[in-house]
């Protein structure tokens, strides 16, 4: 039997992780073989017509049905990238997610500025390491004890610190909470628990329900068990260090942690005021009230009928405000461009948001979708000149040029047909480019055709269909889990009705 080229082999796992669900799936089927080659994913595309040796298709068709099987990609090729350092994973610890790159950032921003003496921080609940690794590498004046209740996720950080050269500078306990930690005199406790309700888990993207440790996850009925437990024990801390203090003429110094202080002779530190810090989520970040992102333009006028369903009052459409606040319900809303609604919702800056479905899957945001909107429904299309159409074959295609404001879709429709693409990217007015030479293609949204027709142009292929959404933002999920499940709930009825 003839070897199967790079593309060959890259096309049939497309297909495969298509027929699974996957819309990222060309990416995927890239990275994993770049992971099984060791090269980065744009080396994969420069090869595409030599042999791939039977070894590797071998091992690539194994690692294509892992995925197909909604196995994390993070979990097959064995690391993730997060803050500059690459964590190994295994099944025991989560996948890093982006927005926990967040939380080092915030405690990296409360920990004092580096001066003669060594800090203490404590990460709880650690993992892989990621967040134990990632701080120590960008403080070396940082030491860290890294803690989990799971043997094997300890291990897993262990190694890391280990892999990355960090191992003198941050010490593994298996431990629950501070259980067995005797000094606690640290600069900063750091954590990212579970805190998804229980009922929320099983409603999880199977590369989170199935392969993730659910212990990882799950935060009890509320999604608080776990931060309780952690707010009682530092309170508790904080009591005795206090009692300890008015007992001890020292101040109230402590002993090392078990197996060892870390940092030089076990030297003493001046005992500190505990700060810990959390997600977004964390009580001192509470927000009174949602946040609601609405998009201007073609979807807008379906977000406020929407919201007047809903009794949602105090929006102005004539003025010239970006921020409204309806009272009655507390629901706070910005007004936005549609492609930048992902990212107020990815980072926090809004709870909820209304975007469509086109923009999701070209931006991929790591965001709950608990709802389909219905209104604005549109068609993403490829579309050229009506006289070129007449003489046009798409099935003989090999290299094209496209305009459009969607080039990773673009990108993933051509590329998974064998066509070469050249990309031009525009913001605005992209029936325009084939009227001027700028391409003789585009890739575009369209809502009834009128638009393409008014410019001379036809449609001759639809890559997907879109319509409104609801995200969310993770952390928001937890924090205003009550606020949003009503808000999911009222617009499901209004819906319905």
């Amino acid at each position: 039997m003839t070897a199967a080229t790079f593309a060959a082999e890259l096309d049939a796992a497309t297909t495969v992780l298509e027929a699974a669900g996957l819309s990222s799936a060309r990416v995927d089927a890239e990275w994993l073989l770049a992971g099984l080659l060791g090269v980065g994913r744009v080396s994969v595309r420069m090869d595409l017509a030599e042999t791939v040796p039977a070894p590797i298709a071998e091992r690539y068709a194994h690692a294509v049905s892992r995925r197909a099987r909604r196995e994390p990609l993070q979990r097959i090729l064995g690391w993730e990238e997060f803050r500059g350092v690459r964590v190994r994973l295994t099944d025991a610890v989560l996948v890093p997610r982006p927005e926990t790159e967040t939380l080092v950032e915030w405690a990296l921003a409360l920990l004092p500025p580096p001066g003669a003496r060594r800090l203490l921080a404590i990460d709880l609940g650690t993992g892989s390491g990621c967040i134990a690794c990632a701080l120590a590498s960008e403080r070396p004046d940082l030491d860290v004890i890294a803690v989990d209740v799971s043997p094997a996720a300890a291990a897993v950080a262990r190694d890391n610190t280990r892999a990355l050269g960090l191992a003198s500078r941050v010490g593994v306990v298996a431990a629950d909470l501070l259980d067995g930690i005797r000094d606690l005199g640290a600069d900063l406790i750091v954590s990212n628990p579970p805190y998804l309700p229980s009922a929320l888990v099983p409603e999880l993207p199977p590369e989170v329900r199935i392969h993730e440790p659910r212990l990882a996850l799950d935060g009890g009925a509320d999604g608080l068990a776990l931060i309780r437990r952690i707010a009682t024990v530092l309170a508790s801390v904080g009591r005795a260090r206090g009692r300890d203090r008015r007992r001890r003429p020292d101040g109230g110094r402590r002993g090392a942690p078990a197996g060892g202080r870390l940092g030089p002779g076990g030297r003493a530190r001046r005992p500190r005021r505990y700060r810990s810090v959390r997600r977004r989520e964390s009580l001192m970040h509470a927000k009174e009230r949602l946040t609601l992102a609405l998009p201007k333009g073609r979807l807008l006028d379906g977000a406020l009928e929407l919201l007047r369903e809903l009794g949602v009052e105090g929006i102005d459409q004539g003025s010239r405000r970006l921020i409204f606040t309806d009272d009655r319900s507390g629901l706070r809303m910005l007004f936005l461009k549609p492609v930048d609604i992902p990212a107020y919702v990815l980072y926090g800056a809004a709870d909820v948001g209304i975007v469509g479905k086109d923009i999701l899957l070209e931006q991929e945001p790591d965001v709950y979708e608990p709802l389909d909107l219905g209104f604005g429904f549109c068609r993403l299309v490829v579309a050229e000149p009506r006289e070129l159409q007449e003489r046009d074959d798409p099935a003989k295609w090999s290299w094209v040029r496209v305009a459009t404001k969607y080039p990773r879709l673009a990108e993933q429709y051509f590329t998974d047909r064998g066509v070469q693409v050249e990309l031009v990217r525009l913001d605005g007015s992209v029936e325009l480019a084939p009227l001027v030479g700028l391409a003789e293609r585009i890739v575009d949204l369209v809502q009834s055709g009128e638009t393409l027709r008014a410019n001379g142009l036809v449609e001759v292929a639809e890559i997907t269909r879109s319509t409104a959404r609801l995200i969310v933002n993770r952390a928001s999920m937890k924090t205003e889990h009550a606020a949003v499940n009503e808000l999911v709930d009222e617009m499901k009825k209004v819906l319905r009705s």
